[in-house]
């Protein structure tokens, strides 16, 4: 979600101590002020906070701050920073080196939008269930001491007006929005503003925010239409709405001090500039270089002439400065993954992890002995990645592409191609036995060896292993079920394959002969993840399975003979729809057969812990802000790696996996290896 993010300046010693005007303003603890570093910001980013020097683009460290992702993040003095995580747990950081001195539970969760006023350390919290919050939050000199509930209410949206000791909510009443102000001691009953039809606002409120002099409340909605509300009664109190050309989402505001005009953020690369006094003076458009999508952004500072901003998007951190005379960005670029995370896999010693985009970019990271994540080597293919594997006993990475092709890279030449298969290699396997098995969108099933004496790969079977088939699919609108193949399993010994299909089946083929052994069908919709281990409890294989059906199948062997693999049976069905989340589908599995558990993420950044053998849900946790593209268990460890369309990549640890509770006061059951790299190209 676009609001979640926010950008706090970090400290610099040794420079002259002169107060920032915030801190002067606002900041409870300084006695001493000092000068913020402005070449510094620190970056939620998923469940992490990440710290950069944006002159020399280097990533100075990054730390897990919540098991969720962090939905909003605030320097609230010169030594103390507040975060709070998308299912409501509350922290307060010392800030230089992100420890922990406070933590507690908020009353809400699935939190989107979040407001604190210093002046009076009144938070306002909105949330994704109609819910709204209003707390006051007590600080000493050491820690957070105290966080006290003044209301909680229905709302789309609830802001704290400081100067006025009052908050504005809106409402939802029969078809109309409606727009209150109550004083925050509550001496007198709420006051409704003004109500507005929903047909004349658009749609639903996205974004809302107050212009610093407190006296007007700027609102976009879904459907680009900004409005204005006057607070003060002493004026009209509504401002029609104007709406705004283009598309994309209109997605923040942001205030100038020295200025009356806010400005707001768009999905399509745009910012617009908004007069508040003159609602009949045309906005201003500033264009972003190549049309950059607006996730967050924050002053850098600001003058009489010219603006400058720090931002957050999927290609990058930027630097913008804005001109009154131009309309176009100037803009400087810290570069990451560029799109969309889409491959990963481990070492199989656990030192190294790669990863992969579809620019066609590829990373290897050493975890080797520390706790830090540092670039080793990079490359780049001329396709997008889909699938990453090791060669099994060496440090050569077999990279797959969309475009069909197959490459080797050693990490010290230039990535050769080896292999080229009638559709794009969704997946890739090795075998106990060094066979590699690819699976294509086309549905496609190859299976090949390496010759050592020959230095190259030979092809032992290629053959279409599902079909399309013809004939409407009411529930997709589609004119035929597809049949790419999205993962593959061998069976722990190496004789058979199983294939997860687009058809919604999973099919098991005998790896010498390509003979079809069984047909496994139970999932209503794709199966999206596959795999397959020696399960002691039970003392049989079983095969793991996870669709968009939103449940993850286990399938038990029941066969008496190791060689027959045509006698499977359902087991357990793990419903992710248990775990609260909104709608949603699974897109990766694996599992650790030694802890008896599957983990399966989601398209909406959710990692999900199931037992199979007690048939529970373990946990489950946000750590992504987008669709989670890779994920991998390193074998016999509680180590896991997931990569996401957000463009970044996040190596978990569970040390303690039996609490269903995703957060707890003090403890965190995720600790991720912390990366750090000088490379200009970041995880």
């Amino acid at each position: 979600t676009p609001n979640l993010l926010s950008f706090r300046r970090i400290e610099k010693k040794n420079l002259p101590k002169k107060p920032s005007y915030q801190q002067l303003q606002s900041d409870p603890f300084v006695h001493s002020p000092s000068i913020y570093d402005p070449s510094k910001i620190d970056v939620p980013c998923g469940c992490n906070v990440v710290r950069w020097n944006i002159d020399t683009k280097e990533r100075l460290f990054i730390k897990q701050l919540h098991q969720h992702t962090i939905a909003f993040l605030q320097r609230v003095s010169s030594k103390w920073t507040l975060s709070i995580s998308y299912a409501g747990e509350i922290a307060l950081w010392e800030s230089n080196e992100y420890t922990c001195v406070y933590s507690s539970m908020l009353p809400l969760k699935q939190i989107i939008f979040v407001q604190l006023t210093l002046q009076h350390n009144y938070i306002a919290i909105s949330t994704d269930q109609y819910e709204t919050a209003v707390l006051k939050l007590t600080f000493n000199e050491n820690t957070l001491s105290s966080m006290d509930t003044i209301c909680i209410q229905k709302g789309y949206l609830t802001i704290i007006n400081a100067q006025e000791n009052a908050m504005l909510t809106v409402e939802r009443e029969d078809q109309k929005y409606a727009f209150y102000s109550t004083p925050l001691n509550w001496n007198i009953p709420k006051k409704l503003l003004m109500e507005v039809d929903e047909v004349e606002l658009g749609t639903k409120i996205n974004y809302a925010k107050l212009n610093t002099t407190q006296t007007k409340l700027c609102i976009c909605t879904l459907k680009r239409k900004m409005i204005v509300l006057n607070v003060d009664q002493a004026i009209e109190p509504y401002i029609q709405p104007t709406l705004v050309k283009g598309n994309g989402l209109l997605s923040m505001v942001w205030g100038v001090k020295k200025q009356d005009h806010m400005y707001f953020a768009s999905t399509n690369g745009y910012i617009y500039r908004y007069a508040c006094t003159d609602p009949k003076e045309p906005h201003t458009e500033y264009a972003a270089p190549r049309g950059e999508r607006f996730l967050a952004l924050e002053w850098k500072n600001e003058d009489e002439t010219s603006l400058q901003m720090i931002g957050m998007n999927e290609t990058g951190i930027h630097h913008w400065k804005l001109t009154r005379e131009s309309t176009t960005c100037n803009s400087e670029t810290i570069k990451h993954h560029e799109l969309t995370c889409c491959g990963v896999a481990f070492h199989q010693t656990g030192d190294m992890v790669a990863s992969g985009d579809f620019t066609g970019a590829v990373f290897i990271w050493s975890t080797k002995k520390s706790s830090t994540l540092k670039t080793i080597a990079k490359t780049h293919v001329p396709a997008s990645v889909r699938s990453l594997s090791f060669k099994p006993k060496s440090d050569i990475l077999l990279i797959g592409t969309l475009e069909g092709t197959l490459y080797e890279w050693d990490m010290k030449s230039e990535p050769k191609c080896v292999l080229a298969v009638n559709g794009g290699i969704t997946t890739q396997q090795w075998s106990s036995n060094k066979k590699l098995a690819l699976g294509t969108t086309t549905g496609y099933l190859a299976i090949v060896s390496y010759k050592q004496q020959l230095s190259c790969y030979q092809l032992l079977l290629c053959f279409l292993a599902h079909r399309p088939t013809t004939g409407k699919d009411l529930r997709f609108g589609s004119l035929s079920k597809f049949a790419e193949i999205w993962s593959l399993a061998f069976s722990p010994d190496g004789q058979f394959i199983a294939t997860a299909s687009e058809d919604q089946t999973v099919a098991i083929w005998s790896a010498e002969t390509g003979a079809k052994v069984m047909t496994l069908v139970g999932h209503s919709t794709a199966v999206t993840s596959i795999a397959w281990c020696r399960c002691a409890a039970l003392q049989c294989d079983i095969i793991l399975t996870c669709a968009d059906d939103q449940r993850v199948m286990v399938w038990k062997d029941n066969a008496s003979n190791a060689q027959d693999k045509s006698k499977w049976t359902i087991h357990h069905i793990c419903d992710s729809k248990d775990s609260g989340l909104n709608w949603h589908t699974l897109t990766y599995l694996d599992v650790n057969p030694l802890l008896n558990q599957v983990a399966v993420v989601t398209a909406h950044g959710y990692i999900i812990l199931f037992d199979y053998i007690q048939k529970s849900m373990v946990a489950v946790n946000k750590i992504h802000t987008g669709s989670i593209e890779g994920l991998t268990w390193l074998k016999h460890t509680n180590t896991l790696a997931t990569v996401s369309a957000d463009c970044t990549v996040a190596i978990f640890s569970y040390p303690s996996l039996n609490v269903l509770s995703p957060l707890s006061d003090q403890s965190q059951s995720f600790h991720p290896v912390t990366p750090q790299s000088n490379d200009d190209h970041q995880a």
